[in-house]
């Protein structure tokens, strides 16, 4: 199954390209960022978008996450678990954001911030996530979060000097309201990568990086082969 039969051409217009539906795909799916590794896989470059079908199954274009924000998903997830409250729908990550937080947890050493799940909020990674966009515009507590002046404020309150764009924004506000989240199990954004372990933090990696249950889609970050099916 080739991308363009996963997904429908999104439409072009001055805003962010989007879609308005995605067909049926039979987990588990693959997420593929950085460099691509030639793994046997099938790819197609549509209108920008780098779509691949490994030997296990179909996959998702790499940039799906500006593809899903206005579809409706076929899984075991639906508008009603993703959309009840003014919430991206997001997964969780694993040691980053505790790096990132890494004096804030300093000087609270009691903090759940940055800690692993489930006791902790270990943040997001925005490699799987669907928006509920109108609910998004309606808040007005997400609206003052989006102001400069308010994004100054928590970033200063928690030491935070991000450099992932989305990803660092929604883990920074998501540890000030975590309320605006639902938040996905790990078995939606199976992240692989094992960069972590080896440099800093191999005491605690295996609290982030522990994930049960049938994975529904992996996430081949740090160049990390994909899994047989």
């Amino acid at each position: 199954m080739r991308g363009a039969e996963v997904l429908e051409r999104p439409h072009r217009s001055g805003r962010a390209d989007l879609t308005t539906s995605l067909h049926p795909v039979r987990p588990p799916l693959v997420l593929w960022e950085g460099e691509r590794r030639d793994l046997g896989e099938e790819r197609k470059e549509d209108d920008g978008l780098a779509v691949s079908r490994a030997s296990t199954g179909p996959a998702l274009p790499v940039y799906s996450r500006r593809l899903l924000s206005r579809s409706s998903p076929p899984w075991k997830i639906g508008p009603a678990d993703c959309f009840t409250r003014t919430n991206p729908v997001k997964s969780a990550l694993f040691p980053l954001p505790r790096h990132t937080f890494w004096q804030f947890r300093h000087e609270n050493p009691k903090t759940r911030v940055g800690g692993p799940p489930p006791e902790g909020l270990p943040g997001f990674n925005s490699g799987v996530m669907l928006l509920n966009l109108e609910a998004m515009r309606q808040s007005a507590l997400y609206g003052r979060l989006l102001e400069p002046a308010q994004v100054q404020q928590l970033a200063d309150k928690y030491r935070f000097r991000g450099h992932l764009g989305d990803q660092d924004f929604f883990t920074m506000i998501g540890m000030e309201h975590p309320e605006l989240f639902h938040v996905l199990d790990c078995t939606w954004n199976r992240q692989l990568c094992t960069w972590w372990r080896d440099h800093g933090y191999s005491d605690v990696f295996e609290a982030y990086f522990r994930c049960e249950g049938h994975v529904k889609i992996y996430h081949g970050n740090c160049n990390t082969p994909i899994p047989d099916a």
